[in-house]
This record gives C-alpha cells, structure tokens and sequence, in this order.
C-alpha cells in the first residue's frame, strides 16, 4: 500500500510538471502567433469558458470520493452513472447559458465561444471516472490519460506555430482535442472496469447525489467566480490592450501559483491532519501559513531579477510592458500563498459552507475594488482587486482558525 501512494505521489509531480511546462509553452506559442489585443481575447474567451464550467461542478470529487470509498464494488457503477447524468446535465445547461451569453455580449467572436464552450460537454462529467480512481487509490491511469492529451493538445499548437497560423479558431481546436482525447480515455477506463455504460439510472441515487452535493457546489461556485472575476472585469472596463498586458502575466503567474497547493499538500499530513489536540492544529496551521507567505514573498523577490529576460524568451519584445504587472502580480499572490495554508483549517474540521462564506465575501470585496480602480488603472487596478480579495481571505481564514472550534458545528 506504501508503495502505491509513493507512485501516486510521484506521478502527481510527473502531471504538474508537465502541466507547468506545457502552459509556458503553451503561454509562448500563443503571444507570438496573435496581436496582444487577440491575445487577451483569447484568454478572456478561455477565462470565460472555466466560469461558466463551475456550474458544471454539482456532485464533485468532494463529495463523491468519499461516498465511492464506502459503497461496495457491485454498486459503484450506479452511483457513478447516476452522477454523470448529473453532470451531464448540469454541463448542456452550462453550454446553453454560455452561447446565450456569447451571443448578447460577445456576437463579433460568437464562434470561438460555440468551439471552446464545447470543453464543458467533454470536461466535467467523466471526471466521475477520476473520482473512482481516486478512492480506489489508482490515479495512474488518469495522469497518462493526461498527459496523452497534453501531448495531443501541445502537437497541435506546434504545428500551427511552425506553419505561422495566426487563427484563434483553430487555436481553439487544440483545447477541444484536449479534452476530447482525456473524455475518450477516461471513458475507456470505466469501459474496462464495468462494461456497458448504458442504463442504471436510479432516480432515489440521483437525488440523493444531487441534494449531497450542493452545498459544496455553492462554496466551489464562489471561488471559481471569484479566482476568474479579474479578466472579465478588466474585459468590461479596461482596454483590450491592457487585457492582453494582464492575461499574459496572470498566465506566467499561475505557474508561480501554481507551486503552493503541493507545498501545503506536502506539509498538512504530518503537522496538521495527524493531530486531533485543537491548540496543535491551529499552531500549525498558522506556521504554515507564515511559512507560505515567507517562500512566496522571498520568490518573488529573487525572481525580480530575471523576470524580464523571462517575458522577452516567452512572449517576445511586444510584451516587455507586462514586466511590472507580472511583478506585483506575484506580490499580491503572496496573500494567495498565505490563504491556501490557512484552509488546511477548514479540510480539517470538514465545514466546506465555510469556504463559501468565505470566498463570497472575498467576490464581493474583489467586485468593489475591480470597479473602482480598473477604470481608473487599468491593468493595476485589477491588481489591486486581485490583492484585496485574497487579503480578505486570509483575514477570515485567521478568523476561522482563531474563532471556530473543532468540535462546535
């Protein structure tokens, strides 16, 4: 058993690793192939797409895993059909809002939306499949689905790159054979597993998932709305230049980012889940925290030096303005670093209405700031939201660890 969860473990490093990698590739082929207007366009319409999949996320892994580990093999399937036809579901109703929305704000690149929109029929609801392999400790299979379709969406991008294709619609493509090529896997998966994946439905089972899972959903929605408000916003009040400018360095710094959930993942097992006595896990709690905030703070500061040959090597001279928001986009991350310890907290103690709680009030603080300052700063404006969104998310995250007890509901 030890030795699956350290190849789990390891493969987790392999994924990320080559998701970090692939998205600076990824980041590169796309800022040199468009203008820094199409650009920002491309990354609003993608940002776009990942708000409107939070719908889709009724019944997630939260839920489901833990239910999967406790039901017997012979019932599996038809809890796991069950929850795909909720997703399924939840997913079409996604893709209807999203062209309808496309269509009344976005009609001169409607057909951008009606390609990448379609991610949200092929990403969510095989993801029940994901779930399985998690309780069933195997992520194996998943992470070579992954990266196979990394594989298939990165050929893709090179090959447009090397033939000087400047086409965002057939940019879009890639994402979908990515996602396509991950359905298609995953689906095979479960083929192997259980056969048949026709019939099952069970309505008691889907209402009873459906009922379980949204609460977690309300709490997931905020945060996705809250971590995807920042483009959107500087779409409708900013320019398309700053758009661009910004959501080149967002995308730069989310491979920064993207390094603390496995630094607080690596750290909560041994000092925080372990412990059952209240006063340790909130000790350490904060130390990580204050550990997280200290890395982020001192990597940022050595990155400073080299952050602008790392914009000319990847987006090339046109993007050499983008400089200073990408380095107090990484500032103000170091709340973001700070706050992902802190909700080691509330996993531990099992309240996920608090996140909700939480994240909405960070939204609405964050809404506050985007208005006032984008219009008046642009790109650093949404900096400054960005900043006090995460800021009110730590303050109540130490609110949480001081005030909220383990034991009290």
């Amino acid at each position: 058993m030890l030795r699956k969860i350290i190849k789990n473990i390891l493969l987790l490093i392999v994924e990320h690793g080559a998701r970090i990698v692939s998205s600076l590739i990824i980041t590169a082929i796309l800022a040199r192939r468009l203008t820094i207007e199409d650009y920002g366009y491309f990354q609003y319409a993608l940002n776009l797409v990942m708000v409107f999949s939070s719908f889709c996320f009724v019944c997630g892994a939260e839920v489901l895993v833990p239910s999967l580990v406790n039901v017997d093999s012979n019932n599996r399937k038809k809890v796991l059909l069950n929850v795909f036809y909720i997703r399924a579901i939840a997913s079409l109703i996604a893709y209807a809002l999203l062209i309808v929305f496309a269509f009344s704000f976005n009609n001169e690149n409607f057909y951008l939306f009606i390609i990448l929109g379609l991610i949200l029929i092929l990403g969510e609801p095989f993801q029940v499949v994901t779930a399985f392999l998690q309780a069933d400790t195997n992520i194996g299979s998943k992470i070579k689905v992954t990266l196979f379709s990394l594989f298939i969406k990165l050929s893709l991008l090179i090959s447009l790159y090397f033939l000087n294709i400047k086409d965002e619609y057939l940019f879009s493509l890639a994402w979908v054979l990515e996602y396509l090529s991950t359905a298609l896997g995953l689906f095979l998966i479960f083929y192997i597993k259980y056969g048949n994946p026709v019939g099952d439905f069970d309505k008691k089972i889907f209402l009873i998932y459906l009922k379980k899972g949204l609460p977690f959903f309300y709490s997931l929605l905020a945060m996705y709305l809250f971590i995807r408000m920042d483009m959107l916003m500087l779409k409708k009040l900013g320019t398309e230049y700053e758009l661009g400018l910004y959501s080149a360095s967002v995308q730069l710094g989310l491979v920064v980012t993207a390094i603390s959930p496995i630094l607080v993942m690596s750290l909560a097992p041994s000092l925080v889940y372990k412990h059952a006595v209240e006063a340790v896990v909130k000790r350490n709690v904060i130390i990580i925290a204050l550990l997280m905030f200290i890395f982020s703070i001192t990597l940022v500061l050595l990155l400073h030096i080299i952050l602008p040959y790392i914009i000319n090597l990847l987006l090339g001279d046109k993007f050499k303005n983008s400089y200073d928001i990408l380095y107090w986009y990484l500032l103000a991350s170091s709340f973001l670093f700070f706050d992902n310890g802190l909700n080691i907290y509330i996993m531990k103690i099992n309240k996920g209405y608090l996140a909700g709680v939480k994240w909405l009030l960070s939204l609405v603080v964050a809404l506050m700031l985007y208005w006032i300052f984008i219009p008046k700063y642009g790109s650093y404006g949404a900096i400054i939201g960005y900043f006090g969104g995460y800021l009110t998310a730590s303050i109540i995250g130490i609110f949480y660890v001081c005030f909220i007890s383990m034991e009290k509901e």
